[in-house]
């Protein structure tokens, strides 16, 4: 495997030991125990290329895959997308027996890893959303409008879909 950035190490390191839950009747619970999320400030966005992110999706990928096949489950479905609103990447782990993703909106299917990687480096919110003065506005959609941009109507997610084993 090649050298991975120390970031990506990191996070690798917290994801040795995590559990692999199946339950092919309740997908929220499958989905939500599967779930990983990772964060990057923007100085640390500034060293980590797309090719770090592709290659540490890769090594969580073949991570899950070894936790499938040993756990002798059935067939799964990996997703990895950007989630804008938090500005995170996330991924996750279902059944495949579920016919769905849950990406909780419309998605476009990535090509590879690395579509993901780009959209999420890209992203105007990878810091989060900023602060607003509590006095400034009432709660609702003007908060979210004025916290900054949010995906466009009919602009799907990018996913990239992975089928394990």
């Amino acid at each position: 495997m090649p050298t991975m950035h120390p970031l990506a190490e990191q996070w690798m390191a917290g994801l040795a030991d995590a559990d692999l839950v199946v339950n092919r009747d309740d997908m929220v619970e499958e989905a939500g125990a599967n779930l990983w999320w990772f964060g990057l400030t923007r100085d640390q966005a500034a060293d980590v290329t797309v090719e770090d992110l592709a290659a540490f999706m890769a090594a969580v990928t073949d991570l899950r895959r070894a936790q499938v096949v040993r756990a002798g489950g059935p067939p799964m479905v990996l997703v990895w997308w950007h989630d804008l609103p938090t500005a995170q990447l996330r991924c996750t782990l279902v059944s495949a027996a579920h016919g769905m993703v849950p990406v909780g909106a419309e998605y476009r299917a990535a090509e590879a890893p690395e579509d993901v990687a780009r959209d999420w480096l890209g992203s105007p919110l990878l810091s989060g959303l900023p602060l607003l003065d509590a006095g400034a506005m009432p709660a609702g959609e003007a908060v979210w409008e004025a916290a900054g941009p949010r995906e466009a109507p009919g602009v799907p997610r990018v996913a990239w879909i992975v089928s394990l084993p």
